[in-house]
């Protein structure tokens, strides 16, 4: 594989933290606002989608390299991207539509890290807000809140995506399910069919254990009390 330094750019030591972890820390030249993150894209879709979220004003980084093909008998050299299927995004999420990342055309989500305290991971649920933008243009109305006010997805969710989109906190994420459907080529059968439906994790409030802490092979998921283990953690001095 040979790089090409113009075409990577002199930031590129910084990309496997965006590749891996989802963020990445500002260049030095950069706006403070300003935040960089990894967008997955569609196969083969990367230049598009850099081009449709450059003219929404959003700094790109695409890093690419050259990769010798043999075409018609033809050996020629072709820049392709260095991370398939994914490409860098900064914007000034203090003054722009940043959910409109994840609509573009071209790409397919936002990779976010979640909450990080130094090498700990924190599961993040729904904050169940005052005024959710979550259930604002469900087509079927399958987001909605109960009676104790904790917004719920229903299972007539069609997966279009709009509340996943619309959740300034990136808790609703789409997942497929195996479902039962009407086989189009023989009537009055079934068959299964796999579709997707928005979930959002509530910390399996009702589970004596929460089901990602009993299905983890390497017991790397616990749960626990924030403020009790964090304070032995920092007493201890684990926590930087």
């Amino acid at each position: 594989m040979a790089f090409n330094e113009e075409l990577l750019g002199s930031n590129f030591d910084v990309y496997p933290k965006c590749r891996q972890g989802g963020v990445m820390e500002p260049t030095p030249d950069a706006i403070p606002s300003f935040r960089w993150y990894a967008a997955q894209t569609r196969p083969h879709s990367e230049n598009k989608a850099s081009a449709h979220l450059r003219r929404q004003g959003f700094d790109i980084y695409l890093p690419r390299y050259l990769k010798q093909r043999r075409h018609a008998r033809r050996i020629e050299q072709v820049a392709v991207p260095l991370f398939p299927n994914y490409l860098c995004v900064a914007g000034d999420v203090s003054t722009q539509r940043w959910l409109s990342i994840q609509s573009t055309i071209g790409v397919t989500r936002l990779v976010r890290d979640g909450l990080r305290f130094d090498q700990y991971l924190v599961a993040t649920s729904c904050r169940q807000c005052r005024d959710p933008l979550c259930m604002v243009g469900c087509p079927v109305g399958s987001i909605r809140r109960r009676n104790s006010l904790e917004v719920i997805i229903e299972d007539w969710c069609i997966g279009c995506g709009l509340c996943a989109r619309n959740c300034p906190y990136g808790n609703i994420n789409l997942h497929p399910f195996e479902v039962m459907a009407e086989d189009p080529e023989h009537a009055g059968r079934k068959k299964a069919v796999i579709k997707q439906k928005a979930t959002s994790c509530d910390l399996c409030t009702h589970l004596k254990e929460p089901s990602c802490v009993y299905a983890c092979p390497h017991d790397a998921a616990h749960r626990v009390d924030p403020k009790k283990f964090f304070a032995e953690i920092v007493a201890q001095g684990e926590l930087k």
